[in-house]
């Protein structure tokens, strides 16, 4: 093996590791959520869950309010779907960095499962939520 090719295996190695710790603290930071926030869901993929990888759900308790926010970071451009679980849904796409939304829900005292979809959820950094 020359020194190109082992270069170039050393990057694949490197990017598989990088992507497997972006995933793992994404799911960490899912089950993280706030107490009024519970992760039904895991993006490890698959699963008895049904829901896809590159997926995220979790349930929204609107006893303490109705208006609710996430962000999340990312390492590169992304497209992502939210499905707020009331109906609507939102569709958004940036070039990477720092992403915000925020909706406010119909009804109080209701759960509200919300399932949020990425392209590529590899680039997913960190994710956050809180109720206001």
């Amino acid at each position: 093996m020359d020194r190109q090719q082992i270069l170039q295996q050393i990057q694949a190695q490197s990017r598989t590791a990088f992507s497997q710790a972006r995933s793992q603290a994404l799911q960490e930071a899912v089950r993280n959520l706030p107490a009024n926030a519970a992760a039904t869901g895991d993006s490890s993929g698959g699963g008895g869950n049904g829901l896809p990888s590159n997926c995220i759900q979790f349930v929204v308790d609107t006893t303490e309010g109705t208006f609710f926010t996430f962000s999340f970071n990312t390492t590169g451009p992304i497209n992502f779907t939210v499905d707020w679980g009331d109906g609507t849904t939102h569709e958004d796409s940036g070039a990477g960095g720092f992403y915000s939304e925020e909706h406010t829900y119909p009804d109080s005292d209701t759960q509200y499962t919300v399932r949020l979809c990425f392209d590529d959820i590899t680039t997913v950094l960190e994710f956050t939520s809180s109720p206001d």
